[in-house]
């Protein structure tokens, strides 16, 4: 009987250990930084009790070092005075969702979004921060606004342009009817004329196609 009571726990406690190396697998092979702390009896924020090989190589400390560490010690200065504004979401509404910056051993700043969710954790409220790594996102969007303000600076050069053109072709035009002495030279002026007013319709035209452009970023993107 003793033989298979202790037979049964060495059975369970393989199995535990068998469990517990899944899931270490599991968490340590996501490629986004998954970092854990639970909350002090006071409600601030406590240190970190797990972290995963993803969030060690993105701020560039050793998983040891990190659970030495509490949340504010890796956002941001500008953003850790939201850290409790933030908390008190997590705790209301069981989870959030915000873009912060994460601040790593060397100094270097990087700007996530993080996915964060409180459970409960051996008689503790822990919350669990899934961080993903948003640099390129935030460069594609300043690319698209830089764009759409070219798109505006060119769209404003167009119209002073094509006014620059028009107004002073058209005094030609007029002058060269009106002193119509030498047909065959008002010809060529007026041939010239025309060769430089198909220049002014093109930059109509681009000007058109630069303000459906610019419509369309304004409505699918929201830029102002």
């Amino acid at each position: 009987m003793l033989a298979d009571l202790e037979e049964s726990q060495l059975n369970l406690q393989d199995r535990l250990s068998e469990t517990e190396e899944r899931y270490r697998l599991f968490f340590n092979t996501g490629t986004d930084p998954v970092l854990i702390f639970r909350i002090g009896r006071d409600g601030t924020p406590g240190k970190f009790i797990e972290t995963n090989l993803a969030a060690c190589r993105l701020l560039g400390y050793s998983r040891g070092e990190l659970l030495a560490m509490k949340p504010a010690d890796v956002i941001a200065p500008g953003d850790a005075a939201a850290l409790g504004d933030r908390l008190h979401e997590i705790l209301v509404k069981d989870h959030s969702l915000f873009e912060t910056a994460l601040v790593g051993k060397n100094g270097w700043v990087t700007p996530v979004e993080v996915n964060a969710h409180f459970f409960a954790h051996m008689g503790w409220t822990a919350v669990l921060v899934m961080a993903r790594d948003i640099t390129e996102r935030q460069e594609i969007e300043r690319l698209k606004r830089d764009a759409f303000r070219q798109i505006e600076k060119n769209m404003e050069q167009f119209a002073i342009l094509n006014d620059h053109i028009r107004n002073p072709l058209q005094a030609i035009v007029g002058l060269s009817l009106l002193n119509a002495s030498d047909d065959e030279v008002t010809e060529k002026i007026l041939a010239q004329a025309e060769v430089i007013n198909r220049i002014a319709d093109q930059l109509d035209r681009g000007w058109n196609e630069s303000e459906k452009i610019r419509d369309w970023l304004r409505k699918y993107y929201d830029f102002q």
